[in-house]
């Protein structure tokens, strides 16, 4: 069995919009899961990481599918890209690597705010 690679700050985030969409302090959450709000709060900012026993139980407080949460939180695992884009960009002149760079930046800035529109319309509400 392969490990997927999460994004702690995309999983974080989503987990905040959902707690502030159900006007929940963070101290009411922690409570709920006994974590410390410190514990919480970077949890939430994606410095730290959260097990998915906690996860669970934090989406079961939210009243949240944790499919929601992590499924825009999954990173795709591809060894190949490196050497891909490695060998694209070793083909072109500075200038036109500068600018591959700059439109991959504009396309992640895009995405990033796509999936913050997505979570201001916030997580389906499950029926627990």
């Amino acid at each position: 069995m392969s490990a997927v690679a999460v994004s702690q700050a995309v999983l974080g985030k989503r987990l905040k919009n959902a707690r502030i969409k159900r006007h929940m302090t963070q101290e009411q959450a922690a409570e709920h899961i006994e974590f410390s709000v410190a514990h919480l709060s970077k949890i939430e900012r994606g410095i730290k990481p959260i097990s998915i026993v906690k996860l669970s139980e934090l989406c079961d407080v939210l009243n949240i599918p944790i499919e929601w949460v992590i499924a825009g939180a999954v990173i795709p695992q591809n060894g190949g890209y490196n050497q891909q884009f490695g060998d694209i960009a070793r083909r072109c002149t500075p200038r036109t690597v500068e600018a591959m760079l700059d439109l991959c930046s504009k396309i992640a800035d895009l995405e990033e705010s796509i999936l913050r529109g997505s979570e201001l319309n916030g997580p389906p509400i499950t029926g627990r």
